[in-house]
């Protein structure tokens, strides 16, 4: 057997190797990533980042109970949990006149 055909009886395993530790380290990556994802939407944080763009968009002071991210249990899908958002308009009006500027908001978005 000639050295050359012995290099080309490896070459289809060296090629299956090569792709599989791609493909594994493409796996690795992705799940490196969602395991980011959740400890930085970690349930404090995501209070906060929620309170905040609620208070902003409601223009009204917005407090969460508890929030929930997960990602894990419902794979690949997300489900975000919110136990209770208690919003206090700074401002002296009802929830129907809230709701109409909230409306008259999104039709300008549109």
């Amino acid at each position: 057997m000639s050295a050359h055909s012995k290099h080309t009886s490896r070459s289809p395993l060296r090629i299956l190797k090569i792709v599989l530790l791609c493909l594994a380290g493409t796996v690795a990556l992705g799940v490196a990533l969602l395991a980011g994802l959740t400890w930085y939407l970690s349930s404090g944080h995501l209070r906060e980042i929620v309170e905040e763009r609620a208070s902003a968009y409601f223009a009204a002071d917005c407090t969460a109970a508890h929030i929930d991210f997960t990602i894990w249990s419902t794979f690949p899908h997300f489900r975000l949990e919110v136990d209770s958002i208690n919003v206090v308009t700074t401002e002296s009006m009802n929830i129907k006149e809230l709701i109409i500027i909230q409306k008259n908001k999104l039709t300008k978005l549109l």
